[in-house]
């Protein structure tokens, strides 16, 4: 069978990337192994252009949040499925943090946040401190897009359920062909398990655990996503439930729930929340990050019919979608790749 390309990993950026391949009316071929990494399919699907911790934007949020609602209006407008939540989004600030913030709210995140911040007992009357509103954060229906494109991908014949097998690449001058598939290139998108893909495990990839938790507690009524050093996302479809994260570990990387990941988030929740709640799940991922906090995008310096789209991070849907299309002008008319993000910066490690 003949494709245009075939991706390896069917998580948000490899389905991101397909979705952008099939909107341009290239044939596709996704392989996917759903007995390896989750971390996709139990993202909280948060976008937030703030970093609360130096209060600054994030590394290309106006590109990245006009491209992100754009990508998904087509798949909400093609599809009929609601994707992008409308859900207030708040981050709860000290006396001095308020400061900070409404200065910086008449420069650099002028567009981005409230200026005027509110007394956060207003909102929930047991919150001390302020609220400060963002107006360009909010959710995605994650789990509903995935589905979705899988969907697409199986109706054309285009998603294998596999595990890839690294020994079955055919590396041609025409292209490139794995088991009965060929195609022009093959673009890697397996998440942190491309830390052990022995053409791209060079790329700076520094992986980091998460978990979460979900609860039920009957008495918050909460109708707004919040931000502190944690958050707590009120859940669409089931009241009084909430989602709360997340944990960052840098080693044990693996999917496995720990005790300690647990008892961080209940105690900060319960820190919060001066009601009686139960943890009802506990779910860990790992997120594919690098040394430099910056995704690693473009082809292998030695073998061009082998890419990479990977190393988001917490940051996948607010950046993938404009990469996505980034990487597409570059494969098929040869546009640059911002220096940033390319493999080069690390091919001095071969």
């Amino acid at each position: 069978m003949k494709f245009d390309y075939i991706l390896v990993g069917g998580g948000l950026a490899g389905s991101i990337l397909a979705e952008t391949f099939l909107r341009k009316g290239k044939k596709v071929c996704l392989i996917q192994d759903d007995s390896m990494s989750h971390c996709s399919y139990i993202s909280a699907g948060l976008f937030n252009p703030i970093v609360f911790k130096r209060m600054t934007l994030s590394w290309m949020a106006e590109e990245g949040i006009s491209a992100m609602l754009e990508f998904f209006r087509i798949c909400e407008a093609s599809s009929k499925i609601g994707f992008v939540r409308n859900l207030d989004c708040y981050k709860l600030l000290t006396e001095e943090e308020a400061l900070v913030w409404q200065k910086k709210s008449k420069n650099e995140l002028e567009s981005f946040v409230d200026p005027d911040h509110v007394a956060a007992a207003e909102r929930l009357m047991f919150l001390k401190g302020r609220l400060g509103k963002i107006n360009r954060g909010g959710v995605v229906d994650v789990v509903g897009f995935l589905r979705l494109v899988k969907e697409k991908l199986k109706k054309q014949g285009g998603w294998k359920e596999e595990r890839f097998d690294f020994d079955k690449i055919e590396i041609s001058e025409n292209g490139i062909r794995y088991k009965e598939v060929s195609a022009k290139q093959i673009i890697f998108c397996e998440g942190y398990l491309v830390g052990e893909n022995p053409y791209f495990s060079h790329c700076g990839w520094k992986p980091v655990k998460g978990e979460m938790i979900l609860v039920d507690c009957p008495e918050l009524r909460m109708d707004f996503l919040l931000f502190k050093d944690f958050f707590i996302l009120p859940q669409q479809n089931a009241a009084h439930h909430f989602l709360v994260g997340a944990t960052y570990h840098w080693d044990a990387l693996n999917e496995e729930l720990t005790k300690e990941g647990r008892d961080f988030l209940v105690q900060k929740f319960s820190s919060l929340v001066p009601y009686p709640f139960e943890v009802i799940r506990q779910i860990a991922g790992v997120r594919p990050a690098t040394i430099d906090r910056r995704p690693v995008i473009g082809l292998h310096p030695k073998h061009k019919c082998l890419g990479v789209f990977n190393g988001f991070g917490t940051k996948t849907l607010l950046l993938a979608p404009y990469f996505a299309e980034q990487l597409y002008q570059h494969l098929e008319n040869n546009m640059e790749l911002a220096a940033a993000v390319k493999v080069s910066r690390f091919s001095k490690t071969l």
